[in-house]
């Protein structure tokens, strides 16, 4: 007895020691010793999200978590390269800290959404997943925009080039580039007057280079659904190769000037009959991207 005693007591002076000292004693908790991020004004390029998201980090530094429970669903629609890892990310340190219910899509999603369990749907989901909320359930469909060849480019540098091992118009023409938007916007009917429409119902919208903005207003968004105050966590930057995402970053000739690693290549095709023709191809988007433009649920 006499022995455990003595031990707990010596174990009590080292921590009182290191405390003096300095040092981080194991019976500390790391987050005396870090310095609280601030809540940014502008996107910040910091480690990925996955190293900073265990229990006690200050990554969620700030956030309230306002009261969404089983009161409405926020459908991201993640076009790629868009942004969207960055607000994903954000959001499930949200969901995480508030124990509210988030799914990345494809992973079960129909079930929790007939349960009406979901706060938060991401990924690269498709406008009419909607339809499997339970009736009368408050929903809203948000997104963020790009040029449309710029967004191909990304994508074709990003993870496209690898896998395919073929050049931009051959990714570009057959994974799925071609008609983007109005394919994720038409609710399997790969009509554009659909794609109009439905557009339309989306909340908010923006370029990506106005992220921050956007990202102030699905707050807002968010708080009316909330009875008490709300704030989420600050973003995250993720996978910004490409210089054009964000306006501060760009610098250059071109106002979207592709992957900082690939600049050259991309001026190049920009300069080609093959920027033409895939910009043809391409319409519709473009289409898509002028009217959003106009939308009140546009944010410039």
């Amino acid at each position: 007895m006499n022995l455990l005693l003595s031990i707990t007591v010596g174990l009590l002076r080292l921590v009182v020691a290191c405390g003096a000292s300095g040092v981080i004693s194991p019976l500390q908790h790391p987050v005396d010793v870090k310095q609280p991020l601030k809540m940014p004004t502008t996107i910040q390029n910091l480690e990925p999200l996955d190293t900073r998201l265990n229990g006690d980090t200050n990554v969620a530094e700030g956030l309230l978590c306002g009261n969404l429970r089983n009161k409405h669903t926020l459908l991201f629609l993640h076009f790629q390269k868009c942004g969207g890892t960055s607000i994903e990310r954000a959001l499930r340190v949200f969901a995480t800290k508030c124990k509210l219910g988030f799914v990345r899509s494809p992973k079960g999603y129909r079930s929790e959404l007939r349960r009406g369990r979901l706060n938060f749907l991401v990924g690269h989901i498709h406008y009419g997943v909607h339809k499997s909320l339970p009736k009368r359930a408050k929903y809203d469909y948000v997104a963020l925009l790009r040029e449309p060849i710029d967004r191909a480019w990304s994508q074709y540098k990003h993870n496209g080039e690898r896998r395919c091992r073929c050049s931009f118009k051959t990714f570009a023409h057959t994974r799925g580039s071609v008609q983007y938007y109005m394919n994720r916007l038409a609710d399997g009917t790969r009509r554009l007057n659909t794609s109009l429409h439905n557009m339309k119902q989306v909340t908010l919208l923006a370029d990506v280079e106005n992220i921050n903005k956007w990202y102030a207003q699905l707050e807002i968004l968010l708080q009316k659904y909330s009875p008490t105050p709300l704030r989420l966590p600050p973003l995250i930057a993720s996978n910004v190769r490409n210089e054009s995402k964000f306006a501060s970053l760009v610098s250059s000739k071109s106002p979207r000037v592709g992957s900082t690693y690939s600049r050259s290549s991309y001026e190049a095709f920009r300069a080609s009959k093959d920027y033409e023709i895939l910009k043809a191809a391409n319409e519709n988007d473009y289409v898509l991207l002028g009217k959003a433009r106009t939308l009140p649920s546009y944010i410039s």
